[in-house]
């Protein structure tokens, strides 16, 4: 679970600016190594003498050893050994990378489906800070033994640890100390990416090695990802997150085998003594934060903008889920687009603005995308703020190229080494921290009221203003400082103009590339709406004959409503708007397999009769037997929560035990949970709304003075009609529908009384005398026991709290959900009764 795709894809844009940067006696190699892979590691491996340094470049080459000329001499091996271990390497990590959030969703919440809890978020950001951890405090020490021992062994450690850290996951089922152990072995093998590049540099010509890397970076990390992304992700939505988590291991334990057995060694010149001093990842940052104040400028400057820059991976799994619904097939091949711009876009400008400019107008239109992105409230504006964020990265390989020329010539690869100990660190805190942030602000008690879910991302772009203020007071301080000056090296306008031209070539190859592999992935399923038959169990009801309403005003060619009696009033309605009316009927089996012939999605709203639930187990076989494809079920609020005081009632608990069957049908399917509706007490008490409209009438209850949370039926047809419409990033899900906020019944009378234009009051009774009104008036006893388990609960002030208030709606449909006079006034969508007592 460690190294993310977005940061690799930064790092390796970053190599080319910071190569160009440093001057010929020290060499593109170093910069390029170190840039282009952000660990410590790379300042010790074996590098020949520099020219200036007193050493020719015969003299230079012949140390690393000879690179052909003389037939007697031993050919070096292929660069080609390195790339293929790096591959493998990062296919599994792409397989891992897309997957791991929602097996810690399935470890912590059970359903890796359903939208993650703040627990499942937070721990997933802790897993990875030990992983990140281990990895700024070992990779140092883990490289430096390569340099004394060979790359093989410590190539082949690393592979195995991947192994060892995916076959972990993969098998976990409960406990979390097994993830914190995968994570554990994780950090202390990490090591492939730089003992790989060590390779490449071990038998590679000076003048080959920057070509040389630019290839390995290309094919062993952006080759892998392509592949890994879109495959993973549509693996793990298709059979689970463990699947690809094993295939990853797999590949890992062949990488190792391939190692030990097959691969030459490249480091035939192994250092006699292993230096510890050099693998200290604290004498690193005493390198950047202890010296000149400039150098301490730019470090600061470097660190807020990395640790910034953690916002975009550190939960992009789990964020666009919550905020978007997509799956591992939806995030795999959006991620690679990202990577890609990511990879593309600093190099065009970075080369246009110079150093100073990239740096300061780099660092503002980065904190401007990170602000659109956690704010984006659809998946096209949240990919064109990534757009711009991958603009505004050009200034973090401009810091590095300022912070390579402020080096001495022979310490400009230690001070990058250093720079990767530094990401490191930004990783490991910055993956906990924005957990926190995701879930604090994500939760159903979520801060600022769930508006704000992309929180991490806007204190991402906060922490890239205060990265431009530190930038540009070092600038005002240093103003010609040549360690500012721009590193484009006497580039003409003409040569701009080349790279403008093969940036746009590549542009257009990529994104053609890229559609062709969205047009064939998953990723479009998120945006088909439905095309098959539609079944409604009931349209007389308050939400049935809303979402019959809106599916037909939608122009959907094909709705069937079922009614017990067709010529039902309601019924008559919604024929002549379209539909097609079934007979069904909840009490009768027989009309079950007619109504579902040819329907693909059912949108089940149970009736409030006596026996429902007991004909549930036969119509969920029904659907099946009919091959229903998809299935919305309306609930009650947490019917599902054996611990909830609502389980206390019969009708609570019998919604929640067809609701855990439906869970394990074979129907994919969605539970719409709701509170009370604000329909409820004007259509309860209908009887006693007669044509004289002077009579006053009379709402009883027994809840004490306390609040009650009222949704609107409005809302929840809504969020139906959504959830039906575009099924795929909601299917294995439920949501909790409530009101904005509790109201008195006392509030609820007075609105009724102003919309029906006639008087309405609100008693409020013991609950034994509610009960004996209950019965007086007619009520059957099952009827009378559950309104009476209703009231009780009421009573208790429960839904007083602001945590009973989920956002899902707010979530879903994009606005608040309504207030009861927004759905009294709405009376387009009203039932026939609805609209005769409110007409009243």
């Amino acid at each position: 679970m460690c190294r993310r795709s977005i940061a690799l894809a930064l790092f390796l844009c970053a190599a080319p600016s910071a190569a160009r940067s440093i001057s010929p006696s020290i060499g593109a190699t170093a910069s390029i190594r170190d840039v282009g892979a952000p660990k410590a590691r790379v300042a010790r491996r074996p590098r020949p003498k520099q020219v200036g340094d007193g050493t020719s470049t015969s003299d230079a080459i012949s140390i690393i050893g000879p690179r052909g000329g003389d037939s007697s001499v031993e050919k070096p091996p292929s660069i080609y050994w390195a790339v293929l271990h790096n591959w493998l390497y990062f296919l599994s990590l792409g397989f891992n990378l897309i997957n791991i959030q929602f097996l810690v969703r399935e470890i912590v919440d059970g359903d890796p489906r359903a939208s993650p809890s703040a627990k499942s978020i937070a721990l997933s950001g802790k897993v990875e800070s030990v992983d990140k951890l281990l990895t700024f405090l070992g990779i140092g020490f883990l490289s430096a033994l390569s340099d004394k021992f060979g790359r093989k062994p410590l190539m082949a450690w690393s592979a195995l640890g991947f192994a060892i850290t995916n076959l972990i996951q993969a098998k976990t089922r409960q406990s979390i100390w097994l993830l914190y152990l995968a994570d554990f072995v994780d950090g202390c093998s990490s090591c492939m990416l730089p003992l790989c590049q060590a390779y490449i540099a071990d038998v590679s010509d000076p003048h080959k090695l920057a070509g040389n890397l630019g290839t390995f970076q290309g094919i062993s990390a952006g080759g892998a990802f392509i592949f890994a992304f879109p495959i993973g992700g549509a693996l793990g939505a298709k059979y689970g997150p463990r699947l690809p988590l094993l295939i990853a291991a797999g590949a890992q334990f062949l990488n190792t085998l391939i190692i030990l057995f097959i691969t030459p060694e490249s480091n035939k010149s192994k250092a006699k003594e292993l230096d510890l001093r050099e693998a200290n990842p604290i004498g690193g940052l005493k390198r950047l934060f202890g010296h000149a104040p400039i150098l301490r400028t730019a470090a600061l400057a470097y660190f807020f903008s990395s640790l910034a820059r953690c916002s975009l991976d550190a939960q992009f799994t789990n964020y666009a889920n919550i905020r978007f619904g997509w799956t591992q097939a939806q995030s795999g091949p959006v991620l690679v687009l990202v990577g890609l711009m990511l990879a593309i876009a600093p190099r065009l400008f970075i080369s246009y603005f110079g150093l100073q400019k990239a740096i300061l107008s780099g660092l503002l239109i980065f904190a401007l995308g990170l602000t659109g992105a956690g704010l984006a409230p659809t998946p096209g504006s949240f990919v064109f703020a990534i757009f711009i964020v991958s603009i505004g990265c050009m200034c973090l390989p401009a810091i590095q190229s300022v912070l390579a020329n402020l080096a001495n010539p022979g310490e400009r690869g230690a001070l990058l080494g250093a720079v990767g100990s530094l990401t490191e660190l930004t990783g490991a805190i910055g993956s906990t921290m924005y957990a926190v942030l995701l879930a604090k602000f994500t939760a159903e008690d979520a801060l600022l009221g769930g508006r704000f879910p992309g929180m991490h991302f806007l204190f991402g772009s906060f922490l890239l203003l205060v990265a431009w203020g530190i930038a540009v007071q070092g600038f005002l301080a240093n103003k010609d400082h040549p360690a500012e000056q721009s590193s484009i090296n006497n580039t003409n306008m003409e040569n701009i103009g080349k790279r403008i031209d093969e940036c746009g070539a590549a542009v257009a190859e990529t994104t053609e590339r890229v559609s062709d592999l969205i047009r064939h992935s998953p990723l479009l399923e998120h945006h088909k709406v439905v095309t098959g038959k539609i079944f409604i169990t009931g349209g007389k009801g308050v939400i049935g004959h809303r979402v019959a309403l809106r599916l037909l005003n939608s122009g959907h060619p094909s709705v069937r409503v079922g009614f017990r009696t067709p010529s039902d009033e309601c019924a008559e309605e919604l024929s002549k708007k379209g539909a097609e009316i079934a007979d069904f009927c909840w009490n009768d089996e027989s009309t079950y397999a007619k109504a579902l012939e040819g329907v693909k999605v059912v949108f089940c709203v149970t009736p409030y009769v006596e026996n429902w639930a007991q004909s549930f187990p036969s119509f969920l076989r029904a659907c099946e037997k009919a091959g229903v494809e998809y299935l919305v079920k309306v609930s009650f609020y947490h019917s599902r929560r054996t611990n909830e005081p609502y389980q206390k009632v019969r009708l609570v608990h019998r919604h929640g035990k067809c609701d855990e069957l439906l869970t394990r049908s074979t129907i994919p399917y969605t539970i719409l949970s709701a509170s009370h509706f604000m329909s409820n007490p004007l259509v309860m008490h209908h009887d006693e709304a007669d044509n004289d409209t002077e009579k006053p009438v009379v709402l009883y209850g027994s809840t004490d003075g306390k609040n009650i949370n009222y949704v609107s039926p409005n809302d929840i047809a809504e969020v139906a009609t959504r959830v039906i419409m575009y099924s795929k990033p909601h299917m294995g899900k439920e949501y909790t529908l409530t009101g904005l906020s509790a109201i008195s019944d006392d509030d609820v009378a007075s609105a009724i009384s102003k919309h029906t234009k006639r008087q309405v009051f609100y008693e409020d009774l013991p609950i034994n005398m509610f009960e004996d009104k209950e019965r007086s008036g007619g009520g059957a006893q099952w009827k009378v026991r559950d309104l009476v388990g209703l009231e009780r609960i009421k009573a208790t002030g429960l839904e007083e709290d602001v945590a009973f208030v989920s956002h899902d709606i707010e979530k879903i449909c994009k606005r608040k959900p309504e207030t009861l006079n927004d759905y009294l006034e709405a009376k387009e969508y009203m039932t026939p009764m609805e609209s005769w007592l409110v007409g009243q």
